[in-house]
């Protein structure tokens, strides 16, 4: 538990990221097998989880890194329609159109709360990040997806405020709470998973 260059202690969150990246590497081999399916899922799963931190602790929402996701988002699902559930979606729509729409409902709904939020009480309600997150979310796993992430967003924000409250008295990381909506999306869509692992 300590560096052997500098003897201090090393941090609780190396350790717990890497037993995260684990378990999570062993949920995705099973679901998908070793496949180029993987390597976008674990690549997602990454930008995902950087986003998390960035915006639990600092409340931080890299462009860069909302656009790489954007970009995966379009990619995934132009290459391999990753997330284009035939049940949810009419076997007619284009990848293009998925995530295009996916991400332009998911940032301009966002835009249009904020902005009667702020011609109420003359100041932002919702960070700007927090839009083109939400967008970039769209855009990986279509439009429909939307209003489940952001209801289980919300109520992880519920929750963390609950949860904390004197630590997230004026504004919550709501980035991180949409983050974390959108991973219980992705295991709920993919809920035959642990039907499966159950019977074995």
């Amino acid at each position: 538990g300590k560096c052997t260059s500098c003897n201090n202690n090393i941090s609780l969150s190396y350790p717990i990221t890497e037993l995260i990246f684990l378990f999570t590497g062993i949920y995705l081999l099973l679901l998908c097998g070793i496949d180029i399916v993987l390597f976008f899922l674990l690549s997602i799963f990454s930008l995902l989880y950087v986003l998390f931190f960035l915006d639990f602790k600092f409340y931080l929402l890299p462009f860069s890194i909302n656009l790489f996701l954007i970009f995966l988002g379009f990619l995934s699902n132009y290459l391999l329609r990753i997330f284009i559930i035939s049940d949810l979606y009419p076997s007619s729509i284009t990848p293009l159109v998925f995530s295009s729409l996916g991400f332009i409902i998911g940032y301009s709904s966002l835009w249009i709360i904020n902005f009667i939020f702020k011609f109420i009480n003359k100041k932002d309600g919702i960070g700007g990040g927090d839009f083109i997150l939400y967008g970039a979310l769209g855009a990986v796993f279509g439009p429909i997806s939307l209003p489940f992430i952001l209801f289980l967003g919300s109520l992880f924000g519920c929750l963390l405020y609950i949860s904390f409250k004197k630590r997230f008295k004026k504004e919550i990381p709501f980035g991180s709470c949409l983050v974390l909506g959108s991973i219980l999306y992705f295991i709920f869509i993919n809920f035959e998973l642990f039907n499966t692992l159950l019977v074995i």
